[in-house]
């Protein structure tokens, strides 16, 4: 990946599920990443890609009742889009 500016774009990718060691096996077939455990806790699998850590593998508990996604936005970003909303105004 280049230096392009990450804001707006996905830079982590965690996968929640309940068979940590199939996923562990077939996302490095379909996907240039290999696999780690962390250091602070093996039970966590990092998704590791060419230039470090991208995101990583962890067994949940019990079933989650709907998918979410969440993303932070640089508030940098926020306040420049809404000024250029009101300015269109």
């Amino acid at each position: 990946m280049s230096n392009a500016d990450p804001r707006g774009k996905f830079v982590w990718h965690e996968l929640l599920t309940s068979d940590t060691a199939g996923a562990g096996g077939f996302y490095p077939k379909v996907v240039p990443w290999k696999t780690q455990p962390w250091e602070r806790d093996p039970s966590y699998t990092l998704w590791m890609g060419k230039h470090g850590p991208i995101g990583g593998v962890a067994a949940f508990a019990a079933p989650m009742s709907t998918p979410s996604v969440s993303a932070g936005m640089d508030l940098r970003m926020e306040r420049s889009s809404a000024n250029r909303i009101r300015a269109r105004s």
